[in-house]
């Protein structure tokens, strides 16, 4: 009788373990998250800082954004250079993105801008649309895979990095971004651009194009309407110009049906550093 007694409390034991294991796994997962983000915008405001002070008197362009700049953009460098073919001074551009970041959380992060204000500063407008999905699974995947791979906590940021194409997202676009963006989570960002404004800051928001039908779709439903109000909320208060692609980009310039490859990131690249210059001409 003892010795049943004794075979049912191993396993009992087991499971105990097992359960405290899982825990401590997920608490340090979690500590694991918050030190990155607190690494993630540590290192950006310190490239920001880098950067301006070595700007001169070369114009500053400050862009914001999340993955989509970071796969639709090519680097600084080549940006710099085909703006100052058509302005005839290069400018320093300064590209902060992080991926699945919100334009609150961002402006939280980033609203001190040392040295001066930026002479202008680019936003991709698809913040101000739709805001990404985050959940705390999400991040504690992503935790273990920058765990799993060694990823340093304490890495400079570094923009103009190679983006992994094997991350590409297959399957329905809606499952990676949650509801509409509503007026509310747009007072602080509002507030931070008057402020920029009246430092002399001219504001450019620029729809980063996705795939044509997924396109299509984002501007002919019941959503369009909430991207509408928000963009006149903005302009109550803010003087910016918005620069929506005309034309529409197939799937051959996609690694998925959001992020663009390298054919699209050269089309894009090329169209938005026009729309740059122009906004610095019309200083």
């Amino acid at each position: 009788m003892y010795q049943r007694q004794s075979e049912t409390m191993a396993p009992i034991g087991l499971w105990v373990s097992v359960g405290l294991a899982t825990i401590l796994v997920f608490i340090g997962a979690y500590r694991f998250i918050v030190l990155e983000k607190e690494k993630d915008f540590t290192s950006r405001v310190a490239y920001i800082q880098h950067k301006m002070k070595s700007s001169g008197t070369r114009p500053v362009v400050l862009m914001l954004g999340t993955s989509l700049s970071e796969y639709g953009l090519d680097s600084s460098g080549v940006m710099e250079k085909m703006v100052g073919k058509i302005t005839g001074e290069e400018p320093i551009i300064i590209k902060i993105w992080k991926p699945a970041v919100q334009i609150d959380q961002m402006v939280d992060n980033l609203g001190y801008l040392p040295g001066h204000p930026p002479t202008l500063l680019v936003v991709e407008a698809n913040m101000l649309c739709y805001a990404p999905r985050i959940t705390f699974l999400n991040q504690t995947l992503r935790a273990f895979y920058s765990a799993f791979r060694f990823e340093p906590l304490h890495e400079p940021y570094f923009p103009d990095k190679t983006p992994e194409a094997n991350s590409a997202h297959n399957g329905n676009i809606g499952d990676f971004r949650d509801k509409t963006v509503d007026t509310s989570q747009l007072v602080q960002f509002r507030k931070w651009s008057k402020s920029l404004n009246a430092s002399g800051t001219k504001i450019l928001l620029v729809n980063f194009p996705i795939e044509k039908e997924e396109e299509i779709k984002k501007w002919n439903n019941a959503d369009t309407a909430a991207f509408e109000r928000n963009l006149r909320f903005l302009k109550q208060e803010v003087n910016y110009t918005y620069y929506k692609f005309d034309d529409y980009l197939d799937s051959t310039a996609f690694i998925d049906k959001a992020h663009m490859n390298k054919k699209g990131s050269g089309l894009f690249t090329s169209i938005i550093c026009k729309s740059i210059a122009k906004a610095l001409q019309d200083q």
